[in-house]
């Protein structure tokens, strides 16, 4: 062996790690060439090292932040809970201890630990009836509160006659058993009362889409008609058949006090008297910058546990407020 290559060989022994299988090559000469690859490979190593790392930080803030916000809003859930449900209970009580029972909508204010609190009351019937209404009011929810074709109405709200009703002969645009397995549906029909909105999800031919444009409109706890004093201005239009301005001026001669109201533009046969003994109350907070929905249906007929003098129907979880526009989709 050369000198020179005896000496090559024996600096690369001396080398690092990386250039250690550099050693099996006796024909190896130039001794820069080694140390410049040798530096090539570890800068590239290190390079991929820290980009690891960054990844990994970037990644532990990120999970940071979500498990932050997460906690933000469980306690922001948590506190409208609480004091959404303070409010409700205190106007329950005023309403139980009122010596005239409420029939129309009404708007209470309280005040917790300097916090305001608003909250609104109407009763059932303000609002359309999936286990009463008629096919044809039915009809007018899907057709003006939701905006479908006229056939599609037609049909959702016969589907929904057929999925209460105790029979399994279909009206003619409905749908009953039959229907649902040709489709390839997991449901079919109950043959008797929605025991919850979201029960209109299982009926054939109803989406998220239509039931999330409906679902301020509707309750399974009222009656065959709507009182239009204790309806949404949404309700009304609906009421009014998509009539903007006949709603909203009907809703706010209402709202003013106003004894005489001319509900002659109402579709008559979709109108109902409130009872006075079942409430929608609805709480709304501000927590954390945003506005906050708790909302409890009441029945004073029947009393409930632990002593109260009523019973609550339904509790829906804190949401978010998203604003209502006065006229449906459809108008």
């Amino acid at each position: 062996m050369r000198m020179a290559d005896a000496t090559a060989m024996q600096e690369a022994k001396q080398m690092p790690g990386c250039c250690a299988a550099l050693r099996c090559y006796p024909g190896w000469r130039r001794r820069s060439s080694l140390r410049r690859r040798c530096r090539g490979v570890a800068v590239v190593a290190v390079m991929w090292i820290v980009a690891a790392l960054a990844l990994l930080v970037v990644g532990m803030a990120a999970g940071t932040r979500a498990d932050i916000r997460a906690a933000q809003v469980a306690r922001a859930e948590a506190e409208a809970s609480a004091f959404g449900d303070a409010a409700i209970q205190l106007a329950a009580l005023e309403m139980r201890t009122s010596a005239e029972p409420l029939r129309t909508a009404a708007m209470r204010e309280y005040e917790f630990e300097g916090r305001p609190i608003q909250v609104d009351i109407r009763p059932v019937e303000g609002y359309i009836d999936l286990n009463n209404a008629s096919d044809t009011l039915l009809r007018d929810l899907f057709l003006i509160g939701a905006g479908l074709p006229q056939e599609q109405a037609e049909a959702l709200a016969q589907r929904v006659v057929d999925w209460r009703d105790p029979d399994q002969m279909p009206l003619p645009l409905g749908a009953e058993n039959d229907a649902y397995q040709a489709a390839g549906s997991p449901n079919l029909t109950r043959g008797e009362k929605l025991t919850q909105p979201e029960d209109l999800l299982q009926i054939l031919g109803m989406t998220l889409d239509v039931y999330d444009k409906i679902e301020h409109f509707v309750t399974v706890f009222g009656a065959s008609g709507v009182d239009p004093k204790a309806a949404t201005p949404a309700v009304l239009a609906i009421l009014a058949k998509g009539n903007i301005e006949l709603a909203s001026k009907i809703a706010a001669a209402r709202d003013s006090g106003d004894p005489a109201i001319d509900m002659t533009g109402l579709e008559q046969a979709h109108l109902a008297a409130a009872s006075g003994n079942r409430f929608r109350v609805e709480a709304r907070l501000e927590t954390d910058g945003r506005l906050v929905s708790r909302v409890r249906w009441i029945d004073f007929s029947e009393p409930g546990p632990f002593g109260l003098p009523w019973r609550t129907l339904r509790v829906e979880p804190p949401r978010g407020i998203t604003p209502q526009p006065a006229l449906p989709p459809g108008g």
